[in-house]
């Protein structure tokens, strides 16, 4: 479940941390990307371009569909990686 956070993102906490091994030391999102937010454990999906920040390790990005982002509210959603 993504959760609103702001007006730029939408959210979810992980069950578990992810490794930053070889990770950059931040990265400056833009719309559409998806990201681990290391400091708080979170799953992110960028709404808005955002600056760069310390503890973010970038994991891709949306091709198509990205509509829903700015729907306002709780969604629900199903990540897998492409083929």
């Amino acid at each position: 479940m993504l959760v609103d956070y702001g007006d730029k993102e939408k959210v979810s906490e992980l069950p578990k941390k992810l490794t930053q091994e070889n990770a950059p030391k931040g990265h400056k999102p833009l719309k559409g990307q998806l990201a681990y937010f290391a400091p708080w454990n979170n799953f992110v999906i960028y709404r808005e371009d955002a600056s760069f920040y310390p503890g973010i390790i970038y994991l891709g990005k949306i091709e198509t569909g990205l509509s829903f982002v700015d729907e306002a509210g709780k969604i629900k959603v199903h990540i897998q990686s492409a083929p």
